[in-house]
């Protein structure tokens, strides 16, 4: 039996393509064997430098939460300190209300009556001086009644002394009004700063729970990362050995193509009838 030509070049076609085929295995597993040295280097230089990266962020992270951790406590501290100085207002505020009440109403109503009974005092000394002036005129008596300032005098000098100092009790009693005030508004200021300030630390607590999340995130990524790097030669390894039995099984089914296309290539080929052998015997 003689093939047609056109069986001839489809059986030259197989060949060449299955010979192709059983080179292209045998050059794919000569290179995936060849290359794999140099990709196991970059994927461990790789795996390096993500570990390194996640090394770095986990410290920042721990760096961060500790300084988040201070800062939180300081301002506990601050917020206590700001408690504490608020009461002591507080105190110097009602002290200096009863000053003020102190002095613009008890001193200053004492002043007042010094100088009222000072001057009271001072018309009736000026009736005893008169009277003793009078006994040192007469003779014979022997009153020696010479002042060098007449009690009555000296009475309003002191009372005359004490002319301003009402005006300046009242001034002073407003003043402390004006202190004590001014240091409520600051007591009740010192209040909201202590609010913002404890808010502000709650807000920093929060921050501290979500920095200890990423803390664990990447501790847990640090240690798959180990991982990856301690099993990824054995792991490519197998890979290897993987695609190495597919290009090899790839070469093998080839045989089969190239002695089909050389059956097709020999163009003729003889049919043996066993009917013709049975009549020939």
């Amino acid at each position: 039996m003689k093939y047609p030509p056109s069986q001839r070049t489809l059986g030259k076609t197989l060949v060449i393509l299955s010979v192709l085929g059983i080179l292209f295995s045998l050059s794919g597993i000569a290179g995936l064997w060849i290359t794999k040295p140099r990709l196991q280097a970059g994927l461990m230089e790789f795996v390096e430098i993500l570990d390194n990266t996640l090394y770095t962020t986990s410290n920042g992270v721990k760096l961060l939460h500790d300084t988040l951790s201070q800062s939180q406590t300081d301002l506990e501290e601050v917020s206590l300190s700001l408690g504490t100085l608020r009461s002591t207002l507080e105190s110097v505020t009602a002290s200096l209300d009863i000053s003020a009440t102190l002095v613009g109403d008890d001193i200053r109503l004492t002043i007042i009556q010094t100088q009222i009974a000072l001057s009271s005092a001072a018309s009736g000394a000026k009736i005893i001086d008169d009277t003793l002036s009078l006994i040192d005129r007469i003779p014979y008596i022997g009153a020696d009644y010479k002042p060098q300032v007449p009690l009555h005098i000296s009475l309003e000098q002191v009372a005359g002394s004490l002319e301003e100092i009402p005006t300046a009790l009242e001034s002073l009693e407003r003043t402390l009004k004006d202190t004590s005030t001014g240091l409520s508004l600051l007591s009740e200021d010192l209040v909201e700063l202590s609010t913002d300030i404890a808010s502000l630390s709650d807000d920093l607590g929060d921050a501290g729970e979500v920095l200890e999340e990423y803390a664990l995130i990447t501790q847990t990524a640090l240690e798959k990362i180990e991982t990856l790097r301690s099993k990824l030669p054995w792991n490519l390894s197998l890979i290897s050995i993987f695609f190495t039995g597919m290009l090899l099984w790839l070469g093998i089914a080839q045989v089969n193509g190239i002695l089909q296309g050389l059956t097709f290539w020999r163009g003729e080929q003889e049919v043996v009838n066993l009917a013709d052998l049975s009549r020939n015997d």
